[in-house]
């Protein structure tokens, strides 16, 4: 298979206040341009997003999901969790794909890249036992949604890995 074209690489490094419960992750490098990740810059001029369960009542959905600035349903994470219940360490997603979401019918900014596909690389300390990750790396890959599964399969296998170490480098 050869290597897709990345748009874009960001790591996320967990942030969560103290106090709070719902787990924080805010982009502390990144490389690239994605236009749409411009619009979930918070008040504090950065990107952050919640990691949550599914919604309730949607059991074919992945059961854990990033969530961006004003609800956006950022993308599912599709294989965050092993067969007996581990981190993976290796994930997939994609852009919601409807024009709006919402009951305010709100612009979706990732509607034109909706064919992208999100892998990430789940990073975690403390033993394979803590569910919650320290920090996860993404790499967007342009028009990569039909092929999601066997790209994250090709990054868990280290076909990434040249591109990933440039990427680290030129990451600020």
């Amino acid at each position: 298979m050869n290597t897709p074209n990345i748009r874009y690489y960001a790591r996320m490094d967990y942030s969560t206040a103290a106090g709070k419960k719902t787990p924080k992750y805010t982009i502390t490098r990144s490389v690239g341009y994605y236009p749409p990740m411009e619009t979930l810059i918070g008040i504090d001029g950065k990107i952050s997003f919640q990691l949550l369960e599914r919604l309730r009542g949607n059991d074919e959905a992945p059961a854990m999901r990033l969530q961006g600035k004003s609800s956006l349903n950022f993308t599912g994470l599709k294989n965050f969790f092993t067969s007996d219940g581990k981190l993976s360490g290796f994930c997939y997603g994609y852009p919601f794909d409807k024009e709006t979401y919402s009951s305010k019918n709100k612009k979706n900014p990732f509607f034109e890249y909706r064919e992208d596909a999100f892998l990430f690389i789940i990073h975690q300390e403390g033993g394979s036992n803590d569910l919650l990750p320290t920090a996860f790396e993404m790499v967007v890959i342009e028009g990569g949604k039909v092929l999601a599964g066997a790209y994250c399969a090709q990054l868990a296998e280290g076909g990434f890995n040249d591109e990933l170490n440039s990427l680290r480098e030129q990451a600020r």
